[in-house]
């Protein structure tokens, strides 16, 4: 991927997010972030960005909390695998705590990537680099980091 995505994040908690927000421009990544704070309202945006024949799939990757209110991250996942419009979004989890057999559900329903909450910036890089996404170039993460 050339062009610099949208990053997409469905965080409950607004603290996480601005400490995560921060700790990305401070690492030199200059993308745009969205923080939807639960599942349906991610859903929900993906839902009007494809009818309004917006979304291009290029244009967007998605970071997901596994521990969301009124729908978990899993099942938001899984709704999304359910579109074939939305399938090959690149999108890496959030998760407390690395449970082995939900890391394998999340692989079966399409998810590429795992990450640790507190999320690391390094590792979200890496997560998303392994999906062929470079939140920002290698020759900044040099110097900033």
């Amino acid at each position: 991927m050339n062009k610099r995505p949208i990053l997409l994040v469905a965080e409950k908690d607004s603290n996480s997010f601005q400490l995560m927000k921060k700790q990305l421009r401070d690492s030199g990544c200059g993308i745009s972030i969205v923080r939807f704070s639960s599942g349906w309202a991610l859903l929900d945006f993906l839902a009007v960005a494809e009818l309004a024949e917006y979304m291009s799939i290029k244009n967007f990757v998605v970071l997901i909390d596994t521990d969301l209110p009124e729908i978990d991250g899993m099942k938001v996942l899984k709704q999304i695998q359910k579109n074939r419009n939305l399938k090959k979004l690149p999108i890496v989890m959030v998760m407390e705590n690395q449970d082995p057999i939900e890391i394998s559900h999340g692989h079966n329903l399409g998810c590429g990537g795992f990450i640790r909450k507190p999320v690391d910036v390094e590792e979200l890089f890496s997560a998303f680099e392994k999906l062929n996404v470079h939140l920002v170039s290698r020759e900044i993460r040099d110097i900033v980091i």
